[in-house]
């Protein structure tokens, strides 16, 4: 066995967390793009960034038909869409300091072709509160499932260090149960005017 594939066997390996409000989580880190396609399976979405205007572009809804929103943390910070030789197709994105990312619907997978490291990715529930992270993670690619859903991420990078992101690889949405629909047309029709 490689030195490559033994470090990807001990990083890949399970980390169960126990803190916080998700006690006992899991989250499992894939090394390459074909361990992390396999974990999530083919309905998975696809974030090339190609085709924006590099330093000029500012990245933020361009993607909402993938029900993904880019959001530069503080709002004062961009993510710019950039042309570099460290990315694969030659086009990415990248921000100073942070790149919050929100899903219309949450997942519980997600994927970064990464030509630089980064100091940690944060999963969000819908209100944007931290519900577990990955801790210190790196490239070139780091793929993560996890045991919970989280409606965005917000990654981080260590200080006075830019990061860049190649590719995103995003799990597919988790719809809402379907006790919800339920409920909400119980609730309609509980509210139905009477005839006279």
């Amino acid at each position: 066995m490689s030195d490559r594939m033994l470090a990807g066997a001990a990083i890949g390996a399970l980390i169960t967390l126990a803190a916080g409000p998700t006690a006992h989580a899991e989250i499992v880190a894939h090394l390459t793009t074909d361990d992390w396609i396999d974990a999530v399976g083919p309905d998975y979405r696809f974030i090339d960034f190609t085709g924006l205007e590099a330093f000029v572009e500012i990245v933020t809804d361009q993607y909402a038909d993938l029900g993904v929103h880019f959001i530069g943390a503080p709002a004062s910070t961009n993510v710019f869409a950039i042309d570099s030789d460290n990315f694969i197709d030659g086009e990415g994105i990248l921000s100073l300091t942070e790149i919050l990312i929100e899903f219309d619907a949450p997942t519980s997978a997600i994927g970064f072709q990464l030509p630089a490291s980064f100091a940690r990715v944060d999963f969000l529930d819908g209100e944007g509160s931290v519900i577990d992270d990955a801790g210190t993670i790196g490239g070139p690619f780091l793929g993560i499932t996890t045991s919970f859903e989280f409606h965005g991420v917000k990654l981080l990078t260590t200080p006075d260090t830019a990061f860049q992101i190649d590719d995103l690889y995003l799990g597919p949405p988790i719809p809402a149960p379907a006790g919800i629909g339920l409920l909400s047309l119980a609730g309609a029709a509980s509210r139905r005017r009477p005839r006279g």
